[in-house]
């Protein structure tokens, strides 16, 4: 995957956070502190998800790419959670 200078969007993530090309900072910091503070380690995918789903101000969008990118395992930190996600953007 090649990134660009100045591409609004250098992930290529879809959901509601992209907001005419900026995403919402807001928005990732509330969904991180949610793996960080809200999940109890270690957890499995299922638990994580559960925990996640239960979170009303995550956007649906979010949770439903969450739930569908995560993979099978046991994870022992918020790190783990995010190093397996990021092999999915």
């Amino acid at each position: 995957m090649a990134l660009s200078i100045g591409d609004p969007n250098p992930l290529g993530i879809n959901n509601t956070a992209w907001k005419g090309g900026a995403m919402q900072t807001a928005s990732i910091a509330d969904e991180l502190g949610h793996l960080k503070h809200h999940v109890k380690y270690p957890a499995s995918r299922s638990q994580v998800v559960a925990t996640c789903n239960n979170m009303s101000d995550v956007s649906e969008a979010n949770r439903d790419w969450f739930s569908k990118n995560l993979p099978e395992g046991t994870y022992k930190s918020p790190t783990e959670i995010m190093g397996a996600l990021l092999t999915k953007v």
